[in-house]
């Protein structure tokens, strides 16, 4: 969707950029009020739409110069010029229309994303103060666009208790084990998935497999409801599709006080 850094945008005024170029900064200027955090991480699925909502607010006696969005992929350094905004002009890269990079009042959209555009994306905002001095600002938010999202043979997500407990080499002990998944695909990056005991604790899995993870219950075995779900800070969780039965924890009610009678028989 990018295109190289070597492009250069159609400019409606050779003389804003020389008050950029001769502006000393002051500061104060304007406030960034958007709800998207500087430095947060945003998460998406290849094929959606993403908006960038960088909103601010300025001083009467101040106007809006530029505003420049920027894309730097990972692993690299350069910043890539995406769009300008100049004397109310949405450009694109090489002054020309891009499908793919659209804007509105709402902010500026990334269409149809693949994993190609993770990375690193900017705004440069430049404001003229009441005494023509350039004021400069910037924000900047990571996309990591998961390839595809995970998948299981029943659409959704199934626990149920192992028959033969785990020996555990780091207790030293046997231990009751949960299995939940049935996944047809982990997705892209793999999803992961947690555990959540009757106390409210929460583990990471224990073993995973091509289809399935593991949970070793902790000793001694609490009766209540124990839950699995899928590890919502990964991106492939994303692709899982909010409000789906995927989406949804999947629990089993277990009678501790049994199968800690269960699990004497290894000792």
């Amino acid at each position: 969707m990018m295109a190289s850094s070597g492009y250069r945008l159609t400019r409606l005024c050779a003389s804003l950029v020389l008050v950029l170029v001769i502006g000393a900064q002051e500061s104060g200027a304007f406030n960034w009020t958007s709800a998207l955090q500087n430095g947060s991480l945003i998460n998406d699925c290849t094929g959606n739409t993403v908006t960038f909502n960088w909103t601010f607010t300025i001083k009467t006696d101040e106007h809006v110069l530029n505003e420049e969005w920027y894309f730097r992929p990972i692993g690299k350094t350069d910043n890539n010029l995406i769009a300008t905004m100049v004397a109310g002009n949405f450009l694109t890269v090489g002054g020309e229309p891009q499908p793919q990079v659209t804007q509105d009042e709402t902010g500026i959209h990334l269409h149809n994303v693949t994993s190609a555009d993770s990375g690193v994306y900017s705004v440069h905002l430049n404001v003229i103060g009441p005494s023509g001095q350039t004021v400069m600002g910037y924000q900047e938010v990571e996309l990591d666009v998961a390839v595809k999202g995970p998948q299981t043979s029943s659409g959704y997500l199934n626990v149920s208790l192992i028959p033969e407990p785990v020996f555990v080499n780091e207790s030293g002990q046997y231990h009751a084990q949960l299995v939940c998944g049935n996944f047809t695909t982990m997705g892209n990056p793999p999803v992961s998935l947690e555990w959540t005991t009757p106390g409210g604790h929460v583990y990471p899995s224990t073993f995973s497999t091509a289809n399935n993870f593991t949970f070793a219950i902790p000793n001694p075995v609490e009766s209540g409801h124990y839950a699995c779900r899928l590890n919502t800070s990964l991106p492939s969780e994303v692709c899982a599709k909010a409000g789906t039965l995927l989406s949804e924890s999947a629990s089993l009610l277990l009678d501790g006080q049994e199968i800690r009678l269960q699990l004497m028989e290894f000792r």
